[in-house]
């Protein structure tokens, strides 16, 4: 749930000489004589450029690390099966663990919702953590795009991780209490949910972001 910034494809060494082989590959998904193939050079190439714009955290869900719970799998926001033309554009891909993706996959029909790389995304934005029942909600009752996105994958429909939450967030209280503000920011980048870090730090009033 972490707001990515994502380069240009043009900009990314490992993958601009393929942005002619990927725009030949959407053509023809989108004719139906080729399938978006989730292993091989291609393949290995995406999923480890879009893990490194979200920091090895799931683009939605912000878990990490991922091998700990989940597999690690690239998801297509605008679904390949009915936006095939998309299957292998750049701005379409994203690092997911495969519960999110499960989610994804169920939510049907496709309804448009939040992108983690939108210019103005930020979770504060949107939505807010409730610390008493470990669920992340509305900001504004009326934002359909985030309602969306909290269904879409799934965000308070696992009961593990609701618990996880709230018991994260009480350690982080009674953790973080005389650490310096370097020590701070690194060790934000290795938290599960980075927002609950960023919430935890404010109520300790404490600096989070350098």
């Amino acid at each position: 749930m972490e707001r990515i910034v994502r380069p240009k494809l043009e900009d990314i060494p490992n993958l601009s000489s393929y942005k002619e082989t990927f725009d030949d590959y959407n053509v023809e998904c989108d004719a139906g004589s080729r399938e978006w193939q989730s292993s091989g050079t291609i393949y290995n190439l995406l999923k480890s450029e879009v893990k490194k714009i979200s920091e090895s955290h799931c683009s939605f869900c912000d878990g990490y690390p991922l091998n700990d719970t989940s597999k690690e799998t690239i998801e297509h926001y605008y679904p390949k099966a009915e936006y095939k033309h998309k299957t292998y554009e750049w701005d379409n891909l994203y690092f997911c663990c495969d519960k999110c993706q499960s989610f994804s996959n169920s939510h049907k029909p496709f309804q448009v919702t939040l992108k983690p790389d939108d210019e103005h995304y930020h979770f504060e934005n949107h939505f807010w953590f409730d610390a008493e029942d470990g669920f992340v909600k509305l900001l504004d009752e009326t934002d359909q795009n985030a309602r969306i996105f909290l269904e879409r994958y799934g965000i308070n429909k696992r009961p593990e991780k609701i618990i996880a939450r709230r018991k994260r967030y009480n350690e982080l209280l009674k953790l973080h209490i005389g650490k310096s503000n370097e020590q701070i920011v690194e060790d934000r980048l290795f938290e599960a949910q980075r927002y609950i870090y960023d919430i935890a730090m404010k109520v300790l009033g404490l600096q989070v972001k350098a």
